[in-house]
């Protein structure tokens, strides 16, 4: 990546930075996912992955975001792949 993005989601009222060298790309999923109030059934089913599970294990780090996967999230998000892997 050339240019370094940065990205900031209000929660609440504490901002969150998601800049990509500094945090998880589960917890990036995790992020949009919240702040559109999407369930994790939701999301599993609007980027066509079989269980709520799938996305709760890229959530918690213990399933890697695929390139193809990635690529979803970000036109459903409407962010920068580079931002789910």
């Amino acid at each position: 990546m050339t240019k370094k993005e940065h990205f900031e989601v209000k929660k609440d009222i504490e901002i969150i930075d998601l800049t990509p060298d500094n945090i998880a790309p589960g917890t990036v999923v995790r992020t949009y996912r919240e702040n559109l109030n999407l369930t994790q059934i939701q999301l599993a089913k609007k980027a066509g992955v079989g269980s709520a599970a799938y996305i709760s294990d890229i959530e918690n780090g213990r399933r890697p975001v695929s390139r193809n996967l990635a690529k979803k999230f970000s036109e459903l998000f409407g962010v920068s792949v580079e931002m789910f892997v």
